[in-house]
């Protein structure tokens, strides 16, 4: 017997088997899938098995507890020369149930003898809100825990993080066999902060006040001052003129009596404008008071000679 009549026996043989597997779907669903089935062997004796996988696959999606129908797309697998998928799919029939089938054994023995040809890369991503890719190709959303059957040599292991710009890429070197697996481990990275460009102005200059209203603030508080000092002095000497005509003279003491209480409002007057104008004193920009604005002298150029400025209760030195 040839291996291509063997090989065509053994799906005749899952054909049999296929509606005592039957998972619990609906009837429609179970006769469709079967449908697909029959179709597949149909095109794997037309030796059309990329016809035959495609219909194996429908088959399984509509109906996916039957074991043997993933015995037969690794089979499939083989035939399109394609070890890693086929690797995958035996020990997926192994697992669903297939170790308790006839084929078993065959299954068995196939994955020993594509073993050579296999390599194995588990990849884990614990956190969720990732999607890891090998090769471009998709493995899955996390958290993620999976063995991926690959040919041996260099893979491109991705994961990309939802709400970061950029994926996670590892260059892995996958060697042949299937006994230890290459382990790949993510881990969410931190939010990245970016670091300031230094394309902003300085705060300095940007920031603060011209300096016109903290000199206004001066000038005020030594008007009121100037005021409030004339102003008691006058009510004194008219107070000390009706204290000296014997009391007798109202109006003066009215003046008097009115000078003074002008005078204790220019003083407060005058402690308000100081409060204010040591308070402008912290937010205002006075470089261009005194030249800081200017731009420093180009090469060649003679630097300006050093000037002395005094200001009250200030020695100024510019150069």
């Amino acid at each position: 017997m040839t291996m291509h009549r063997r090989y065509c026996v053994v799906l005749l043989a899952a054909a049999l088997l296929f509606p005592g597997r039957a998972a619990a779907q609906t009837p429609e669903q179970v006769a469709e899938a079967e449908r697909l089935f029959n179709e597949g062997l149909d095109a794997v004796r037309a030796n059309d098995f990329g016809q035959a996988l495609e219909l194996f696959r429908q088959s399984r999606h509509l109906n996916p507890g039957v074991p043997i129908v993933t015995f037969n797309i690794a089979l499939c697998h083989r035939k399109l020369d394609n070890p890693p998928d086929a690797v995958q799919e035996l020990l997926r029939f192994l697992e669903e149930g297939g170790a308790d089938l006839p084929q078993s054994d065959r299954a068995q023995e196939l994955v020993g003898e594509l073993a050579p040809m296999v390599g194995a890369v588990r990849i884990r991503v614990p956190e969720p809100g990732a999607n890891a890719l090998i090769d471009g190709e998709g493995v899955g959303p996390s958290p993620l825990d999976q063995t991926v059957y690959v040919a041996p040599g260099s893979h491109r292991i991705e994961v990309r993080w939802a709400g970061l710009p950029e994926s996670e890429v590892r260059q892995s070197e996958v060697p042949a066999g299937l006994e230890q697996p290459i382990e790949v481990a993510f881990a969410r990275p931190e939010t990245p902060i970016e670091p300031p460009d230094g394309s902003e102005e300085p705060e300095t200059p940007a920031e603060l006040l011209p300096s016109w209203p903290f000199w206004a603030m001066v000038g005020a508080t030594g008007g009121f001052g100037l005021t409030a000092v004339l102003t008691l002095t006058f009510g004194h000497l008219a107070y000390s003129d009706y204290v000296d005509g014997g009391r007798t003279d109202g109006d003066l003491a009215d003046r008097g009596e009115a000078l003074d209480l002008s005078g204790y409002v220019f003083l407060g007057l005058t402690g308000a404008a100081l409060v204010a104008g040591t308070v402008l004193f912290f937010f205002t920009d006075f470089s261009a008071d005194f030249g800081g604005g200017e731009s420093a002298p180009e090469a060649g150029e003679e630097s300006p000679p050093v000037e002395v400025a005094f200001f009250p209760g200030t020695l100024v030195l510019r150069w």
